[in-house]
Protein backbone atom coordinates (compact mmCIF):
# COMPACT_ATOMS: atom_id res chain seq x y z
CA UNK A 1 0.00 0.00 0.00
CA UNK A 2 1.30 3.42 -0.54
CA UNK A 3 -0.02 6.30 1.26
CA UNK A 4 -1.01 9.58 -0.96
CA UNK A 5 -1.87 13.47 0.39
CA UNK A 6 -4.67 14.77 -1.34
CA UNK A 7 -4.53 18.56 -2.39
CA UNK A 8 -7.87 20.19 -3.19
CA UNK A 9 -8.63 23.71 -4.98
CA UNK A 10 -12.16 25.15 -5.36
CA UNK A 11 -13.61 23.85 -8.59
CA UNK A 12 -10.25 21.60 -9.82
CA UNK A 13 -9.81 18.14 -10.02
CA UNK A 14 -8.42 16.84 -6.93
CA UNK A 15 -4.62 16.30 -7.02
CA UNK A 16 -2.83 13.50 -5.51
CA UNK A 17 1.11 13.04 -4.40
CA UNK A 18 2.16 9.99 -3.62
CA UNK A 19 4.99 9.86 -0.28
CA UNK A 20 7.69 7.97 -2.15
CA UNK A 21 10.92 8.65 -3.10
CA UNK A 22 10.64 10.46 -6.72
CA UNK A 23 12.95 8.18 -8.91
CA UNK A 24 12.35 11.01 -12.01
CA UNK A 25 13.60 13.45 -9.60
CA UNK A 26 16.98 12.01 -9.03
CA UNK A 27 17.22 11.66 -12.78
CA UNK A 28 16.22 13.82 -14.60
CA UNK A 29 15.79 16.92 -11.29
CA UNK A 30 14.18 20.41 -12.29
CA UNK A 31 12.96 19.09 -15.62
CA UNK A 32 10.85 16.55 -13.40
CA UNK A 33 9.79 19.34 -10.96
CA UNK A 34 8.64 21.60 -14.28
CA UNK A 35 6.92 18.89 -15.91
CA UNK A 36 4.98 18.22 -12.44
CA UNK A 37 4.22 22.18 -12.18
CA UNK A 38 6.37 23.05 -9.30
CA UNK A 39 8.06 25.45 -11.35
CA UNK A 40 9.31 27.47 -8.57
CA UNK A 41 10.91 25.00 -6.89
CA UNK A 42 12.64 23.88 -10.26
CA UNK A 43 14.42 26.96 -10.73
CA UNK A 44 15.89 26.90 -7.39
CA UNK A 45 16.93 23.21 -7.95
CA UNK A 46 18.38 24.23 -11.32
CA UNK A 47 20.19 27.31 -9.69
CA UNK A 48 21.58 25.47 -7.26
CA UNK A 49 22.92 22.54 -9.63
CA UNK A 50 24.56 25.26 -12.24
CA UNK A 51 26.38 26.88 -8.73
CA UNK A 52 27.40 23.56 -8.20
CA UNK A 53 28.72 23.28 -11.53
CA UNK A 54 30.55 26.62 -11.93
CA UNK A 55 31.51 27.70 -8.52
CA UNK A 56 32.62 24.53 -6.57
CA UNK A 57 36.02 23.03 -7.25
CA UNK A 58 36.44 20.10 -9.74
CA UNK A 59 37.37 17.80 -7.23
CA UNK A 60 33.70 18.36 -5.17
CA UNK A 61 31.60 18.69 -7.93
CA UNK A 62 30.97 15.12 -8.61
CA UNK A 63 29.92 14.55 -5.05
CA UNK A 64 28.01 17.86 -4.52
CA UNK A 65 25.84 17.27 -7.86
CA UNK A 66 25.21 13.61 -7.05
CA UNK A 67 24.07 14.35 -3.41
CA UNK A 68 21.62 17.89 -4.58
CA UNK A 69 20.20 14.63 -7.05
CA UNK A 70 19.62 12.38 -4.27
CA UNK A 71 18.38 14.94 -2.28
CA UNK A 72 15.71 16.00 -4.84
CA UNK A 73 14.63 12.33 -5.13
CA UNK A 74 14.41 12.47 -1.17
CA UNK A 75 12.46 15.59 -1.41
CA UNK A 76 10.92 15.76 -4.74
CA UNK A 77 7.16 15.34 -3.77
CA UNK A 78 7.62 17.46 -0.65
CA UNK A 79 8.66 20.04 -2.99
CA UNK A 80 5.46 19.26 -5.12
CA UNK A 81 3.50 19.84 -2.18
CA UNK A 82 4.92 22.81 -1.06
CA UNK A 83 4.67 24.26 -4.51
CA UNK A 84 0.57 23.40 -4.52
CA UNK A 85 0.33 25.37 -1.13
CA UNK A 86 1.69 28.28 -3.07
CA UNK A 87 -0.73 27.37 -5.70
CA UNK A 88 -3.54 28.08 -2.53
CA UNK A 89 -4.45 24.23 -2.54
CA UNK A 90 -5.55 22.79 0.49
CA UNK A 91 -4.40 19.71 1.89
CA UNK A 92 -7.91 17.88 2.61
CA UNK A 93 -7.22 14.05 3.05
CA UNK A 94 -4.38 11.72 3.07
CA UNK A 95 -5.50 8.08 1.48
CA UNK A 96 -3.54 4.70 1.24
CA UNK A 97 -3.99 2.61 -1.99
CA UNK A 98 -1.59 0.40 -4.49
CA UNK A 99 -2.22 2.89 -6.67
CA UNK A 100 -2.90 6.56 -8.20
CA UNK A 101 -6.52 5.76 -9.76
CA UNK A 102 -7.57 3.26 -6.35
CA UNK A 103 -6.49 6.43 -4.70
CA UNK A 104 -8.71 8.68 -6.61
CA UNK A 105 -11.54 6.15 -6.02
CA UNK A 106 -11.26 5.67 -2.45
CA UNK A 107 -11.47 9.42 -2.29
CA UNK A 108 -14.46 9.68 -4.74
CA UNK A 109 -16.28 7.34 -2.67
CA UNK A 110 -15.69 8.85 0.65
CA UNK A 111 -16.13 12.37 -0.81
CA UNK A 112 -19.21 12.39 -3.63
CA UNK A 113 -19.34 16.25 -3.54
CA UNK A 114 -16.09 15.83 -5.94
CA UNK A 115 -17.53 13.68 -8.30
CA UNK A 116 -18.54 16.56 -10.69
CA UNK A 117 -15.00 17.92 -10.59
CA UNK A 118 -12.74 14.33 -11.10
CA UNK A 119 -14.34 13.60 -14.77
Amino acid sequence: MKTFTVHLHQRKMPILVPEAFAWGALFFGPIWLLLRGAWIAALIALAVLVLVCTVVPPELRPVLFIGTMVLLGLLGHDLRRAHLGLMRYQLSHVVAARNNDEALYCLLSYRTDLMGLAV
